[in-house]
């Protein structure tokens, strides 16, 4: 669920496709006005990239743009999704699906220098991080993304940093 940053709105987005949705690959965005306790009737389509695949988190970034975490549910080399998008609630395609940019996809990350480079999964180029769940993303007063699995925010203390610049992965 994300929050608007002056706390009027709440957003919460579906984790996996609505029973009897004909379109198995629509999450829907709904607006809560946290005043009046109701919800607006104002919503918003995401298409997924795969069927299966869920909703993780999602987090304003501006009035109007949001990041959301895709992912499947699978870890290590049986991962093929787990993605952050920015999307923009003021565009939509001829289907009525916001538009997406995707962020950071977690299972490809860019490493020419193989700064990781070892024996185990992931490691090399591309560098792939080998979790199930990557659940959260909050964007950060200088722009820089943090993200991780689902219990890594807001306890940064028990479970290691995850930060990127946003725009840069």
């Amino acid at each position: 669920m994300a929050g608007s940053r002056n706390g009027r709105y709440l957003s919460p987005i579906v984790e996996a496709a609505l029973v009897g949705d004909p379109d198995p690959r629509r999450r829907v965005v709904y607006e809560l006005d946290t005043r009046t306790g109701r919800y607006t009737g104002d919503t918003w389509s995401v298409r997924s990239g795969r069927d299966a695949n869920v909703v993780g988190d999602a987090s304003m970034t501006g009035d109007e743009e949001m990041l959301v975490v895709e992912r499947d549910e699978f870890r290590g080399a049986a991962s093929v999704t787990k993605r952050i998008d920015e999307i923009d609630l003021r565009r939509e395609d001829d289907d009525g699906y916001v538009s997406r940019t995707l962020v950071l996809d977690v299972v490809k990350i860019a490493s020419p220098d193989d700064l990781a480079a070892g024996a185990g999964y992931g490691t090399g180029n591309p560098f792939s991080l080998p979790v199930q769940s990557l659940g959260t993303v909050v964007q950060l007063r200088d722009g820089r993304l943090r993200y991780g699995p689902a219990r890594c925010l807001p306890a940064p203390a028990l479970t290691p940093r995850c930060d990127a610049p946003h725009g840069r992965p």
